[in-house]
């Protein structure tokens, strides 16, 4: 087994299905992505993961926004575009960053994203809580 930090995620214990057994939610990786983030930011959490197909995006920030506390921590996950060449993902992917962080929903269902339907979730959301809604682009890996 590979090293690793204390407290650290191992790597993923799952087993590789048989071919034509696999699932929708088989190659799903946002977790292994996101969870060492969590643990080394946040450290003491509990963690309820949600994967999500074609849904109303809408419904399912409805039916989390019944269940939140002023504790709840929700992120959606994405590698945004695929199989682009590298000009044309940037300029995709930038376009959906902007999406999210102008809160513009209408925008963001035209975005070419893996993960747009939690994205869209986590944007109703944001949309329905009052506050201050400014958000800006930290950082965007990569570009």
């Amino acid at each position: 087994m590979p090293r690793r930090a204390p407290g650290l995620v191992a790597p993923s214990s799952r087993p590789l299905p048989e071919k034509g057994d696999d699932t929708p939610d088989t190659w799903e990786h946002s977790d292994e992505v996101q969870v060492p983030f969590l643990q080394q930011t946040l450290r003491g959490f509990t963690l309820l993961p949600i994967v999500l197909g074609d849904v109303d995006a809408a419904a399912v920030a409805r039916g989390l926004a019944g269940i939140m506390d002023e504790q709840t921590l929700v992120i959606a996950s994405s590698d945004l575009s695929h199989y682009h060449p590298y000009a044309r993902a940037k300029e995709l992917d930038l376009a959906c960053v902007k999406s999210v962080c102008n809160l513009d929903l209408e925008a963001m269902q035209r975005q070419e994203a893996c993960g747009q339907g939690p994205i869209l979730a986590v944007m109703h959301l944001a949309a329905n809580r009052a506050g201050n809604h400014d958000y800006s682009i930290i950082e965007i890996a990569g570009m």
